[in-house]
């Protein structure tokens, strides 16, 4: 998404998983995403440490904020993206349990 289609895509990918702080106004969604700026470095940081531990986490949080304008879809994305998380822990115990990864 980040090389494609950077300002489609990306940056309300971004700005919905990792919101700003100081953007508590009473917006809906639709229109937070409207005027988008540049992520700020607190932004970058948190994106990279969700993406590196918990992937699946970042699905399931954007579908999350579009509960309410796709909600059958947005339901089907979390419960797919709970069970990947499910299915990776379990790969992850069978392996350490193994002691492959020690």
């Amino acid at each position: 998404m980040y090389l494609f289609d950077y300002t489609d895509t990306f940056l309300p990918f971004i700005h919905t998983i990792c919101p700003l702080q100081e953007d508590s106004s009473g917006e809906d969604i639709v229109t937070k995403l409207l005027d988008l700026k540049e992520p700020t470095w607190k932004q970058w940081r948190e994106f990279l440490v969700k993406y590196s531990f918990l992937p699946y986490q970042l699905i399931a949080e954007f579908a999350w904020d579009w509960l309410e304008v796709h909600y059958w879809t947005s339901r089907f994305l979390i419960i797919n993206a709970m069970l990947l998380s499910v299915l990776e822990l379990f790969s992850f115990w069978r392996i350490w349990s193994r002691s492959e990864l020690k």
